[in-house]
């Protein structure tokens, strides 16, 4: 067999499409994108086929398909990336060590702003106008089924699993959502206090998945510092990144 029938007989084994696929239906909510790009591998909606990327697969494998074109057919959001957990993690990890040897991103921002600005408008998925409309909902308090009883049971619950409040209510749809939360917060400034005093009480990797560091985090980073301790130390004692340690330090 000739090297040239030898490929033809591999690329022929790449195209083949199993059974199911085709997907022809687009995703209807946001839970289910974020189920089919929180896994371990991702599935490609067209042949079946499962890897960590997919972005090299459809230029190869499906005529030079772009990503955009793969999430408008299947209704993904323009701003999720067409790779599994892992890889999504490794990226991050690879940007922040850029950030850490000093590379400045802010220089590019212009640049950035100019191609967003002169881009060509893309309409919202379904998935993406869904998750709007919800958070409207809770946001204007219109979520009625729910009593104080149950946004005091999300907050116990953030203080038994130690968890944040997004992870918390992306793992159960039985407890209000996080827009419904904040909404509820605003209405009760004492409540709110006890959110910021939970979020303080969590560990610091956690703390920062809320968007607060509080008062005990900044008083153990200055303390650190203070001892000599670089922020990329610091970063690594407590779990979070350099530019949160940054941000408490010059406080």
């Amino acid at each position: 067999m000739s090297p040239l029938s030898i490929n033809d007989q591999v690329k022929k084994q790449k195209r083949q499409v199993k059974k199911g696929y085709p997907v022809i239906n687009k995703f209807e909510t946001i839970e289910e994108v974020n189920e089919y790009l929180g896994g371990d591998r991702i599935v490609c909606l067209l042949c079946g086929r499962d890897m960590k990327t997919l972005g090299g697969h459809l230029r190869q494998i499906h005529d030079n398909m772009t990503c955009d074109q793969y999430k408008k057919r299947f209704g993904i959001p323009w701003r999720r990336g067409l790779i599994c957990k892992e890889s999504s993690k490794n990226y991050a990890n690879a940007l922040n060590k850029r950030v850490e040897n000093g590379e400045d991103f802010r220089s590019r921002l212009p640049e950035y702003r100019k191609l967003a600005h002169e881009a060509p408008h893309r309409k919202k998925c379904k998935a993406v106008i869904g998750a709007a409309t919800q958070r409207a909902i809770g946001h204007h308090g219109l979520d009625y089924q729910y009593k104080d009883s149950d946004f005091l049971i999300v907050l116990q619950l953030m203080v038994e699993k130690q968890i944040d409040l997004r992870t918390l209510c992306a793992e159960n749809d039985s407890i209000p959502q996080e827009t419904s939360v904040y909404g509820w917060l605003k209405k009760h400034p004492k409540m709110n206090q006890k959110y910021y005093d939970i979020c303080d009480s969590l560990p610091y990797s956690i703390q920062s998945k809320c968007g607060i560091m509080g008062p005990r985090f900044e008083k153990e980073v200055k303390q650190l510092h203070s001892q000599g301790k670089l922020p990329k130390e610091i970063a690594e004692i407590t779990g979070v990144t350099i530019m949160t340690i940054w941000r408490a330090i010059k406080k």
